[in-house]
């Protein structure tokens, strides 16, 4: 291998690994807690239809800066305004079965993915 296809390689891999760690700092500061996941839960932008939208859950009581890095506790979410309805999510989703919530945002629903910490 030619030391121009090593250094770009490298330069590539470097790449993924800043690309990496931006996402997990981004995805810490769109957390929510809710009492009925084990997972902190990451807002996403995926919408859903009303048809698998189960029972209201509850509503984010506090909103916490996500700079601070305070635990979070039930009903507190680093991005979501304080009234913000979460709910059960009928089904699976992509054929996946578990415990999967949304949240209503401007009269629409949306996914929250599950937030697993990389180390």
């Amino acid at each position: 291998m030619s030391f121009k296809s090593t250094k770009v390689i490298v330069l590539m891999l470097s790449l993924v690994l800043v690309l990496v760690g931006c996402s997990s700092k981004d995805e810490q500061r769109n957390l929510t807690k809710i009492p009925e996941s084990q997972n902190l839960l990451v807002t996403g932008n995926r919408p859903l239809g009303k048809d698998q939208i189960g029972k209201k859950l509850g509503e984010v009581k506090k909103a916490v800066n996500p700079d601070v890095g305070a635990d979070l506790a039930d009903w507190d979410s680093t991005n979501l305004p304080v009234g913000t309805e979460i709910y059960q999510v009928l089904g699976e989703i992509d054929n996946a079965k578990g415990d999967y919530f949304a949240y209503k945002k401007d009269g629409k629903f949306y996914l929250f993915y599950e937030f697993f910490e990389r180390k």
